[in-house]
């Protein structure tokens, strides 16, 4: 049992698997939040403007690429100067070992481009993602859903799933133009 006492000299009672999943939520939260805010291409203020005046959605880009596959991760980028919105999807079986990633056309919504995983750092993490949402009973869609409802003016940037000690949990990083915020929402 982790205690921790407040400024009010009220006393805090924390499990310990409680409080090393809470951290590790954390960890990870901060370490994936390092690459979407003040990384690369979102110090540019042309990018940042340009995804807060996008009309497709995160969560639009994710219900469109449902028709190839189980999406496990969704993200907006830049590539050759462009933004784009880029879900990783997986078929259903739990032994394929493809995985896609799916280009979604920013003025329509639907699906411009679909091919196999290719970056190296999204292919290594593909199956992780794929392993969390195995465990999920709840969609990616949703925690994401979730996450602007809660924190309105906000949109989603990116979302990857993850096990802190076993449970799915989503890492939601939001923007509002100037500021970002990273949120770990649970996917059971």
């Amino acid at each position: 049992m982790w205690t921790e006492t407040t400024n009010e000299s009220q006393e805090v009672h924390v499990s310990r698997s409680k409080a090393a999943t809470i951290v590790g939520a954390i960890l990870f939260a901060a370490v994936c939040a390092d690459g979407a805010s003040g990384g690369e291409y979102w110090d540019n203020p042309d990018a940042r403007d340009e995804l807060m005046h996008t009309t497709i959605s995160l969560e639009d880009g994710i219900k469109a690429s449902t028709r190839h596959g189980t999406p496990i991760s969704a993200k907006y980028e830049i590539d050759k100067g462009r933004l784009q919105l880029s879900v990783v999807t997986t078929g259903d079986d739990r032994f394929d070992d493809r995985f896609w990633e799916v280009i979604i056309d920013q003025r329509t919504g639907t699906v411009a481009q679909i091919g196999p995983l290719s970056g190296s750092e999204d292919r290594a993490a593909a199956p992780g993602w794929r392993r969390a949402m195995m465990k999920a009973t709840r969609s990616l869609q949703n925690a994401i859903a979730e996450a602007v409802r809660v924190h309105s003016g906000y949109r989603a940037v990116s979302a990857k799933p993850s096990l802190t000690e076993e449970r799915p949990m989503a890492t939601v990083i939001l923007f509002d133009g100037s500021d970002w915020k990273t949120v770990a929402i649970d996917l059971k």
